[in-house]
């Protein structure tokens, strides 16, 4: 197994290959610090976070996350070479699947060749889809669901401060098996992503299950199946990629949800809110209707105006007890909210 890195004069890490020799990140230096540094997603497109030169009301002075050639999003800027915090990003809901981690990573990375033990997260955004990234790279100090409660305290939209919980750097290993899977391993095999959507052991839809000596990614809603994804032999390597898509039921596309149980979803979801989103959330769900549809292999998504609600969730209602639908409705459609209604108070607070 090769896991090959290069470094500078300086010592400060240049390339980093995965097991069969392809480039996970490259990084520039100069004498001031990172110049550039290119990051391979899941999805195997590119993304490069760069020196910035601007100064954000909030985070201060910025480097940039460029994507297509455009800066789609900033991140306080740090000594990337020597990091002793966690920087947050000023839209995290722009970045394409998979980025985020990627950063993430590196950063741990990053610590972890300087040989820091800990760091903590500085900044106005500390949220539970953030925590559960930073899973993907750190280790939690302490029990972990005292420090997620410590990490989503509530606090005023724009406020800057350092969060209460510690964070030892421990990175993963991406491998990119081909253009279309990308697997993620650290302790074992911890995630797979296909065209980079991630399925993982405990995913509430894009499933990770044994099977054997080997795994299988899976489409599921509860106790269903609804179709195998990939198939992966006991290394983590590919050996059957499925070509089908979950079947959406035509009769139940377009179908809204029921207006009782939107108005239950619009409540809950909103309470499960950080305090500062929950307004934008209530706006976002006020605007936006949820109908049944074809989500393809997310279980809940957006466009034209509403909220599609993956078709085959409908259709297994029926063997889910309806406190078990309403889990299912909420944890699809939660997280989703949660990124619409950051990114409009982000726009906002640019505005």
């Amino acid at each position: 197994m090769t896991r090959e890195i290069t470094v500078d004069a300086r010592g400060r890490p240049n390339e980093l290959l995965d097991r069969d020799g392809s480039t996970v990140w490259t990084a520039r230096w100069d004498d001031r610090g990172l110049v550039g540094l290119r990051l391979r997603l899941p999805c195997n497109r590119n993304i490069e976070l760069r020196r910035g030169h601007e100064i954000d009301l909030i985070l201060g002075s910025c480097d940039e996350i460029v994507s297509g050639g455009e800066v789609i999003a900033r991140v306080a800027a740090i000594d990337w070479s020597d990091p002793r915090w966690i920087p947050a990003v000023d839209r995290p809901t722009a970045l394409p699947g998979g980025a985020g981690t990627a950063i993430l990573n590196f950063l741990a990375f990053m610590a972890a060749h300087r040989g820091h033990g800990m760091l903590r997260y500085r900044g106005p955004y500390p949220t539970a889809a953030l925590f559960g990234s930073l899973r993907s790279s750190f280790r939690i100090v302490g029990d972990e669901m005292r420090a997620r409660a410590a990490f989503e305290q509530p606090l005023a939209f724009g406020t800057m401060r350092e969060v209460d919980v510690d964070f030892i750097p421990a990175p993963h290993r991406w491998h990119f098996a081909d253009q279309r899977v990308c697997v993620q391993l650290r302790d074992g095999l911890e995630r797979v992503y296909v065209d980079g959507r991630a399925y993982t052991p405990n995913g509430l839809i894009r499933c990770l299950h044994r099977d054997g000596d080997g795994w299988i990614a899976s489409f599921d809603v509860g106790p269903r199946r609804w179709c195998t994804v990939l198939a992966l032999d006991g290394d983590a390597r590919p050996r059957g990629l499925a070509t089908s898509r979950p079947d959406t039921p035509a009769e139940l596309e377009g179908l809204a949800v029921p207006d009782a149980v939107a108005e239950i979803l619009r409540a809950a979801i909103t309470e499960r809110m950080p305090s500062p989103l929950r307004t934008a959330a209530a706006a976002v769900l006020a605007e936006l209707p949820i109908v049944f549809g074809d989500a393809g292999f997310d279980g809940a998504s957006a466009g034209n105006g509403v909220i599609v609600v993956h078709a085959a969730i409908a259709a297994c209602m029926g063997s889910l007890t309806p406190p078990a639908t309403l889990a299912v409705l909420l944890d699809v459609i939660t997280p989703l909210v949660a990124r619409l209604a950051q990114d409009r108070l982000a726009s906002a607070w640019r505005a």
